[in-house]
């Protein structure tokens, strides 16, 4: 990502245990079991930019697997992700009220990146505060990529983390 990120911990969970609200729009691809969507190896980090706010994070998954299989799990996921919703998110006492989440399909970046792009914006909104959050997706033969972050540092890293990804293949 460069020196002005540093690593942040993801912690210890499995984002891959449940549909959870979803499952009908998976079930609508023929995926009834999370495990369907595996794919042969997948790496997730976390990079954070100082920005003073401490709330600026970069999310970047790598995968990889045969370009079919990639192609398909890519699909299915970002085509539920824009249809599935609004997301209901539940009030946490000292936290925050409940949360509204929308997700939309927005349009591909100018710069053709790999063989299939993904773009969707999420949009939560809680206790009168507004978040846009931007989920892009690059494949290209069997590799893949998904940043999710603010939209400026999404747009600011893909094209880098695409490039160097391509460069280890």
């Amino acid at each position: 990502m460069g020196p002005a990120y540093k690593v942040v911990s993801e912690g210890d969970h499995d984002d891959n245990d449940s549909f959870g609200p979803c499952k009908s729009d998976f079930a609508r691809y023929g995926i009834n079991d999370p495990k369907e969507l595996d794919l042969a190896a997948e790496v997730k980090s976390g990079f954070a930019l100082e920005v003073g706010d401490g709330r600026s994070v970069l999310k970047e998954e790598l995968s990889t697997d045969t370009p079919k299989k990639l192609a398909a799990v890519y699909k299915v996921i970002f085509d539920v992700f824009s249809t599935c919703g609004p997301l209901e998110v539940p009030e946490e006492p000292g936290k925050h009220g409940k949360i509204s989440i929308t997700m939309e399909k927005a349009p591909l970046p100018a710069q053709k990146l790999g063989e299939e792009q993904y773009r969707i914006l999420s949009t939560a909104t809680w206790d009168g505060k507004t978040e846009v959050t931007e989920i892009a997706g690059v494949r290209d033969g069997n590799v893949g990529i998904v940043l999710t972050g603010p939209s400026d540092m999404v747009e600011q890293s893909l094209g880098k983390a695409v490039a160097k990804a391509k460069g280890s293949h």
